[in-house]
């Protein structure tokens, strides 16, 4: 795991070989939550991160084309800078947060999600964006 400052880490975090997860300065990561990287795949967590307890994130699945179950597949996930992650989040092989997007509670993100957006549901979908300071 990459050193960064002011990171803050709940209780009962389990970083699943944190060799392949990245922690930038002021990441916030909630109690409980599971961050299962594998050497197909790495986790970075941005600046001013926030994340709720029980997030789940995965860069691994299986390869459902191979036959038999030693086929993998391993994709990137990145939680870009000032994100907001809700309780029980489940963010899956592949998937980029934007900067500053919000995701509600429960929330099982299957695909990117742009910058400022506020995404909900099973699977997650953009509601609506957040303001950028820029407008």
């Amino acid at each position: 795991m990459e050193s960064a400052k002011m990171v803050s880490i709940g209780k009962g975090v389990d970083f699943d070989n944190g060799s392949h997860i990245i922690l930038k300065d002021y990441a916030n990561i909630g109690s409980y939550a599971l961050l299962q990287a594998s050497h197909r795949g790495t986790i970075t967590i941005g600046k001013h991160v926030m994340m709720g307890m029980y997030c789940i994130i995965f860069t691994q699945n299986h390869s459902y084309l191979e036959e038999g179950f030693d086929g993998f597949q391993g994709k990137d996930v990145l939680v870009d800078d000032f994100a907001w992650i809700g309780h029980r989040v489940t963010i899956l092989p592949g998937v980029r947060i934007g900067k500053h997007a919000i995701i509600g509670a429960g929330a099982v993100v299957t695909k990117n999600i742009p910058d400022y957006a506020i995404a909900v549901g099973n699977p997650a979908r953009v509601k609506k964006y957040r303001k950028s300071v820029n407008q």
